[in-house]
């Protein structure tokens, strides 16, 4: 029944705004800290970095790394 609500009111399933929410916190540590991608990585559930890394490329188009270089300038 929340789960319909939710969909009627947001037009999305709970579980793809908790990964969109998700995918917001990954790309905001990327830009903000200086964390390895290993780490941030595991702070987000990932036991495996290259897991973490093909499913970061799928959303965005480039990997992790190239997403921190791009925003820092670099």
């Amino acid at each position: 029944a929340l789960g319909k609500l939710f969909h009627e009111r947001t037009g999305t399933t709970i579980s793809d705004y908790m990964g969109s929410l998700r995918h917001e916190h990954i790309r905001m540590l990327l830009h903000s800290t200086d964390l390895p991608v290993s780490e941030i990585a595991r702070r987000m559930g990932y036991s495996q970095t290259s897991s973490f890394i093909r499913r970061f490329k799928s959303v965005e188009g480039i990997t992790p790394g190239e997403y921190r270089s791009q925003r820092k300038g670099g």
